[in-house]
């Protein structure tokens, strides 16, 4: 069974984003059993510090059959996109796990389907850190 591994949100947490920016969601980390995996992520665009202090982000799993579909179906112009994005990003997942080439481009064709938000995610979560 492979648990959620978070990344990258508590080094985000001296950061207060405005709302209404657009989305950018980051994977880090995945939830579930073989066949039945959820990929997830937060939104860097709405990491909020609350009254008390705390670090509030908001996170989203999508079921990582649906994502692959999606990623199967990719339009020309998304993936060369994605394409040239991967060459010039450092996914924050890929700064503590070592990514081969097609799980670094994996990776950031799912963040871009993520922020299409054409998937209804399976969970949504509020973390206060």
């Amino acid at each position: 069974m492979r648990t959620i591994l978070l990344v990258g949100i508590c080094a985000l947490s001296g950061a207060a984003f405005a709302q209404g920016k657009p989305a950018d969601w980051k994977i880090y980390g995945f939830a579930g059993e073989k066949g039945h995996e959820t990929d997830m992520f937060y939104s860097a665009s709405e990491v909020t510090r609350n009254a008390a202090g705390n670090v509030e982000v908001w996170t989203k799993g999508l079921a990582e059959h649906r994502v692959a579909h999606a990623r199967e179906t990719m339009d020309e112009a998304t993936t060369v996109r994605v394409v040239q994005r991967a060459v010039k990003y450092v996914l924050p997942y890929a700064r503590i796990k070592t990514l081969s080439t097609d799980q670094m481009l994996a990776s950031v064709s799912s963040e871009e389907i993520a922020n299409e938000a054409t998937i209804e995610p399976d969970v949504r979560i509020m973390y206060e850190l």
